[in-house]
Formats: structure tokens, sequence, C-alpha cells
């Protein structure tokens, strides 16, 4: 199947930046007094594609980073975008907490990115959420919503670890 990549924009202001052949994949949305920049993906260099991806399109600040869920491609890149406030679900930023090293190490066994991951610092949201929260930029807002369990972080115990990211007007 073949994947349109690069950065595509889905509406207006909201931005998908997907990677050849869907590897790894982000997202952004532009509000009249900056952006939200959701996951940061897996290695140092990625995130600074993203960063500039997002410069290419608007010089606006980035207010907030959004982690979809606790998995190395989607918050690795964390650090990178220090000091802007990192939001995630509360199950996140516990799984982070507690299933960083078997997480990371699932990563590390693949020894080409050895390189890029020894410089990786675990960063986890320092904004949670237990079932809503909106984010406003400017005129626009942007609402974090649980919607249902999506990933299963525990065969014995299902619990909720991505969520749902709605843009309105």
């Amino acid at each position: 199947m073949d994947y349109e990549s690069g950065v595509i924009e889905i509406a207006e202001g909201v931005y998908a930046w997907i990677n050849e052949n869907c590897a790894t994949n982000a997202g952004f949305i532009v509000g009249e007094e900056g952006v939200v920049v959701i996951d940061t993906l897996m290695t140092p260099s990625l995130a600074g594609s993203l960063m500039t991806v997002v410069r290419d399109v608007t010089q606006k600040p980035i207010r907030y980073v959004i982690n979809t869920h606790f998995h190395g491609d989607h918050v690795y890149g964390n650090q990178y975008f220090l000091p802007t406030p990192i939001v995630g679900h509360e199950n996140c930023k516990f799984d982070l907490d507690t299933k960083w090293d078997s997480n990371f190490n699932r990563y590390w066994s693949r020894e080409a990115l050895r390189p890029e991951l020894s410089r990786i610092v675990k960063t986890t949201p320092d904004v949670t959420f237990n079932d809503k929260m909106s984010i406003w930029l400017g005129s626009r807002e942007i609402q974090l919503s649980f919607l249902s369990l999506i990933h299963i972080s525990e065969p014995t115990r299902p619990r909720l670890i991505s969520y749902a990211v709605f843009c309105l007007k």
C-alpha cells in the first residue's frame, strides 16, 4: 500500500507529518497564538526534522506538546521540545515512569538505532489529564478526550494510554 508522505494539511491549520512507508508520524496544529505538536517521534534526528517541518509552516511559538501514548516512537523526542509543556493522559505518564526500561530495551535491540537512542533522556508529561482537557490557541480550542481503551498496557489490567485529539474552530 502506498502512503502519501511529507507534510499534509488535513484541515485548515492542522497538519500531519507522515514519514516514508508510514514508519513514524506526528502532527501539529497552528492557532492564532502558537502551535501544538502531537507526538515528538523516536530519535533526536526525527525530532529535529519535525521542528524544521513546523518552522517551515510557521514561526509561531510551540506552546504545547501532546503525547498520545508512551511508546518510544511517540515520545523519545520530548526532551528536544523543552521547556514547552508536555501534555499527556495520566496513564501515559504512569506508563513512561514504570515501563521506560522495557520499552526502551525493545528499541535498543535495533543496533542501527543505538547511536541516536543513546542520546535520549526520559522526559515525561508535566501536565496530565484524566477525562478531558482543552488547550486554547487564541480562538482555536483543541480538546483532548478519553474515548475508550485504545491500547492495552497490561493484558490483565486494560487501561487507556492513548486518546483522541479534536481541533475545533
